[in-house]
């Protein structure tokens, strides 16, 4: 059963990151001044496929950050009372 839990929350965690990841994005660009050389292919693609290498390593690291707090609080005697 912790094992499954663990892995539920590594999979939500991975999708938090993502929409973490994708809103600081787009907050930036909405603030920040573009620049005047633009990548074409940002313009022609989906923002998701354009930036999968970035999106992909920052959800490495926030998985692998915040992982250890939940697997400290999955050990707690109040998770396990509540599963």
């Amino acid at each position: 059963m912790c094992w499954l839990m663990i892995e539920t929350c590594c999979f939500y965690l991975y999708m938090l990151a993502a929409i973490v990841f994708i809103l600081v994005r787009q907050l930036q660009s909405a603030w920040c001044d573009a620049l005047e050389t633009a990548d074409m292919k940002k313009a022609l693609t989906d923002y998701v496929q354009y930036s999968m290498l970035n999106l992909t390593w920052f959800a490495i690291n926030f998985v692998t950050c915040a992982m250890p707090p939940v697997c400290i609080w999955l050990n707690s005697d109040e998770a396990l009372d509540r599963a």
